[in-house]
Order: C-alpha cells, then sequence, then structure tokens
C-alpha cells in the first residue's frame, strides 16, 4: 500500500485531499529509486510519468554540437519539473534532457492516472498548476538575470576581486551566486560560458583565470541594459 506523507509532506497542495486512496492512486502508482546520472527524459526519450520527487536532485541542461551542457533549471523536492509537467499536459517532447544529479527517490504518477486527477480532483489539478506557474517564474527570473541585470559583469568582477597570485580564485557556485546576486543556475551558465571562451578553467569550486584582460574589459561595462554574450 502506498505510504502518501512523504510526499504529502512535499507538496502542500496534497495536505488537504482526504482520502489519496479514493482517488485511486493505490496500486496505480509506485515508488522509484533512480540511480545518479541516469537520463530521466530527453527529446527522444519523452516522460510518461509525472516524478513527486520526495528527495534528490534533478538537472534539467540543454546539450549542442560542441558538447556543452548548459544548465537551464534544477529540480529538488518539492518542486514541478516544467517539462515534464508540459510533456503529460499534451505539449511535444521535451526539447532539453534532464538527468538524475544525485539518486532519486520519487513518487511515479502514470499518465493515465495524471489525466484522471486532472480531470476530477481540483485540489490536484491546483497543485499541478501552481507548480508549474512557480518553474515558469523561476525561468523568467533566470532570462532577465542573462539578459538585463549585468549578471556576467558582476560575475566577472568578483572573480577578480578572487584572484590571488597564482591567477586561482576559490569559491563554490552557490557563493558565486550569492556574492552577485544571482541564482546559481546563472552562474553556472556563465562559468561555462567564460571557460568555452577560453577566460577560465573551473573544476571543483577551482577557478583558474587564464585571460583576465577579457574579464577586465567585461568587469568595466557601465551598468546598463547587458550584453548578450554569443
Amino acid at each position: 500500500m502506498l505510504n502518501p506523507t512523504p510526499w504529502k509532506n512535499h507538496f502542500p497542495g496534497l495536505t488537504s485531499i482526504p482520502d489519496l486512496t479514493g482517488m485511486g492512486l493505490e496500486g496505480r502508482t509506485k515508488t522509484v529509486q533512480i540511480p545518479s546520472e541516469t537520463v530521466v527524459f530527453a527529446p527522444n526519450k519523452t516522460p510518461r510519468n509525472l516524478l513527486v520527487l520526495v528527495s534528490g536532485l534533478l538537472r534539467v541542461q540543454k546539450g549542442d554540437a560542441t558538447g556543452r551542457r548548459p544548465v537551464m533549471y534544477r529540480v529538488r523536492a518539492g518542486d514541478g519539473c516544467l517539462l515534464t509537467t508540459a510533456c503529460l499536459l499534451g505539449f511535444p517532447e521535451p526539447s532539453l534532457k534532464g538527468v538524475a544529479e544525485t539518486e532519486l527517490e520519487a513518487l511515479a504518477i502514470p499518465r493515465p492516472v495524471f489525466d484522471d486527477l486532472m480531470g476530477s480532483c481540483p485540489r490536484f489539478r491546483a497543485m499541478v498548476f501552481r507548480a508549474y506557474s512557480a518553474r515558469i517564474a523561476d525561468l523568467q527570473d533566470f532570462v532577465e538575470d542573462l539578459a538585463f541585470n549585468n549578471a556576467d559583469v558582476r560575475l566577472a568582477r568578483k572573480l577578480l576581486d578572487l584572484q590571488e597570485n597564482d591567477h586561482m580564485a576559490h569559491a563554490s557556485t552557490e557563493a558565486l551566486a550569492a556574492a552577485t546576486r544571482t541564482q546559481r543556475e546563472v552562474v553556472v551558465h556563465l562559468l561555462e560560458e567564460f571557460q568555452r571562451r577560453g577566460y577560465i578553467r573551473h573544476e571543483d569550486g577551482r577557478i583558474r583565470i587564464d585571460r583576465p584582460m577579457p574579464l577586465r574589459l567585461l568587469a568595466e561595462t557601465p551598468s546598463g541594459p547587458a550584453r548578450r554574450l554569443s
């Protein structure tokens, strides 16, 4: 029998539903353990379940022909995955890849059960759309940081400030995000872009600045609408 407590705790919208069994969940869902680095969905692997993430971290990334894998966002316990929900709502297959960054524990709700709940349970439907809206808002913040808020300028300045005599800067992506007042995903994206251009080499919280001059030029850019990194 399914124990609903873990996922009800992570999804407050379900705590007011008195009888999950009466909604047809018992026997129609299953808990799953997904090993780290497993591809959960991809352009050629459309999700067939709504994963209610109880623990772990899911990375949603974009791949291209050059081998770059910029991270668009991450899904944590209690979060909703925009692309998975969109696919179950009838949109085309995902354009991004979802990879288990850590081992995942989740409740898998198959598409037929998801469809039944969306049609018959207003509280479940409200929970899904709240999570969907929250993720769209997060992505909007991500785009605004990249396009309008000079996140690249702030990051270049911070890296130069942290640079030591050996051209090394020691900082986690979380610390850089806090110091530059931006999202961690934006910092990861920009570090990957700086590395692609040959400005830095980044590994395990250690950042070697190979070409400080382009970073200085970027850091000296006046505040205002940001330029698009190309």
